[in-house]
């Protein structure tokens, strides 16, 4: 009888501590999505210049020069308006493109305007 109640007390300290980390893994999870909202950029894209098969350049104050590794065909379109956001990759840069971060984008829409 002893074992049993020792068994269930481990059991339900097991239990409480799992339910526990859960929340907390909730929170990150939810602050996360909350900061990424604030973290779209906007960029143009530019076809075969500059010896770059493509290339995105973003708008504002910190403007980049972006090499996006895997972009959907729908997008590689010169002088389209993208929103985005995006993740540093260790992507190899082509010939040409040496000026550029390499990236990959996700979230992307067209902007038009």
């Amino acid at each position: 009888m002893k074992y049993l109640i020792f068994i269930l007390a481990v059991l339900a300290m097991m239990w409480s501590g799992c339910a526990s980390s859960n929340k907390m893994e909730d929170q990150s999870t939810e602050e996360t999505k909350g900061n990424m909202d604030s973290s779209y950029e906007i960029g143009k894209v530019y076809l075969n210049r500059d010896g770059c098969e493509i290339f995105i350049v973003t708008e504002g104050e910190n403007s980049e020069k972006l090499y996006p590794v895997g972009l959907n065909d729908v997008f590689k379109v010169n002088n389209a308006i993208l929103q985005f956001e995006y993740d540093l990759s260790r992507a190899p840069l082509p010939q040409g493109c040496e000026q550029c971060r390499t990236v990959v984008l996700r979230n992307v829409t067209r902007v038009k305007r």
